[in-house]
């Protein structure tokens, strides 16, 4: 939070805030009525926190706080255990307030400027095995009208590795299936074509056999929804948030939690499993940049451990003796 300098008017609030606890005072009423109250709250904590801490490192005032007394507060916190996400969060905190006292001058230097808190931890995606993904992508029942599209559906998520966003933007024109090609929009407005493999192109066709007859409206998809490929009964085109629920209530059927990227990233991973070279999977992913796509790797290396753990000898042997 950026504020404009001004000067301190009266000397007796100005040397009251030269004191820690002051200095927390006039900066939280500062923000009264530009923030909640739930975020003022949370301020309030995480600064009196900051304020005990200081104080127990011998700082009897405001001038007396430097850089070093914030790095072994975040040390401090970090020894304690506090999730990533919650220091990075009070160190938040105490920006604004030291960002707030040199604005209005009572500092003349920014002591938490630049100070870094934790990097983000970089959750690894979840990913099924390859039995658990083709029990999902083989849950429809295609001899039903909403089963065959499903079935497409989870077609495009694990055999091409779509983003629920991308299958949802699919236009019919976009299935080239006599050049075998699957033309895609992705973030950015970035186009890829992907290989229509000929078993998703099957499913994709037994959809289109059927997709006309919409169930709940006799004359077929509505006029906006006309290019759609992915359509609802009622012939409206279906967005990301409705084909997620529909994969999300398959997985819940079989027993499998999922979310909107789960049947991607088991696309990626089990090609990586399989041998595939690293680029050829950022391609395509359509990632712009390999780094994003590396992530699969540690997933991949993390379970070949598992496997390894599981199935060789040795590793049971140390298992059970330690």
């Amino acid at each position: 939070m950026q504020l404009a300098p001004r000067h301190v008017a009266e000397a007796e609030p100005g040397r009251l805030a030269v004191t820690l606890a002051g200095a927390i005072a006039r900066y939280l009423a500062e923000l009264q009525g530009s923030r909640s109250d739930n975020t003022l709250r949370s301020y309030a904590a995480d600064l009196e926190g900051l304020r005990v801490h200081l104080e127990g490192a011998g700082c009897a005032s405001l001038a007396d706080v430097n850089r070093q007394h914030l790095r072994a507060w975040l040390a401090d916190l970090s020894r304690a255990g506090l999730a990533p996400a919650t220091i990075r969060r009070k160190l938040s905190a105490a920006r604004g307030l030291f960002d707030w006292c040199t604005a209005v001058e009572l500092r003349g230097d920014n002591p938490a400027h630049n100070l870094r808190g934790p990097k983000r931890a970089h959750a690894l995606p979840d990913v099924l095995s390859v039995a658990q993904a083709l029990a999902l992508v083989y849950a429809p029942d295609v001899r039903t009208w909403t089963g065959k599209r499903d079935r497409a559906l989870f077609m495009l998520l694990y055999g091409a590795g779509l983003r629920v966003s991308e299958a949802a933007a699919l236009d019919l024109a976009d299935l080239d299936f006599a050049g075998g090609a699957l033309r895609i929009i992705g973030k950015g407005d970035k186009e890829r074509r992907l290989p229509l493999l000929p078993r998703i192109a099957r499913n994709l066709r037994g959809w289109l056999e059927v997709r006309e007859a919409t169930p709940k409206r006799k004359a077929g998809p509505t006029a906006a929804a006309r290019q759609a490929l992915l359509i609802s009964e009622r012939g409206t085109r279906l967005d990301k948030r409705s084909l997620f629920r529909i994969v999300v209530d398959h997985g819940r059927a079989l027993g499998i939690e999922l979310h909107a990227h789960t049947l991607r990233h088991c696309f990626a991973t089990h090609l990586l499993d399989a041998g595939m070279d690293l680029r050829d999977v950022q391609e395509l992913l359509g990632h712009s940049h390999l780094a994003t796509t590396q992530v699969y790797t540690h997933v991949s290396g993390a379970r070949l451990a598992e496997v390894y753990r599981q199935a060789h000898p040795q590793a049971r042997r140390e298992a059970c003796h330690g």
